[in-house]
């Protein structure tokens, strides 16, 4: 069985290595992805495919600068600050390029497993 992390932050993923039972890094594990934004995804997943959902999850993002208690101010140069302000949904680890996109295209496959379990906080 897989133990997938969904949840608002990276908090998911923390608690489940602190219980061993994180074995790799999953697509929503280093995101702020809202319910609505992570229902979303696996909506566009399920029902049209691994392309459309990392579409979903790369387009319409704008740079911030982090300024403190959760407060991110709009910049005009590339940080590592990304956030949709449509879906909620943002990245603060990895510049949106080809080589993230790669990644999420790796993360999504779940290793190839059937028995999977989201775990949601």
């Amino acid at each position: 069985m897989k133990f997938i992390p969904v949840g608002l932050q990276c908090s998911v993923p923390e608690a489940l290595k602190r219980l061993n039972l994180r074995e790799y890094s999953y697509p929503f594990d280093w995101l702020f992805s809202p319910s609505k934004t992570t229902y979303e995804c696996l909506n566009i997943l399920i029902n049209e495919g691994t392309d459309k959902a990392i579409e979903y999850m790369t387009t319409g993002f704008k740079y911030y600068q982090w300024q403190g208690n959760e407060h991110f101010d709009s910049v005009n140069e590339i940080t590592k600050y990304q956030i949709n302000k449509e879906t909620g949904g943002g990245n603060t680890n990895f510049p949106i390029n080809n080589e993230y996109k790669n990644k999420l295209r790796k993360r999504i496959s779940f290793g190839n497993k059937i028995d999977v379990l989201f775990v949601f906080v």
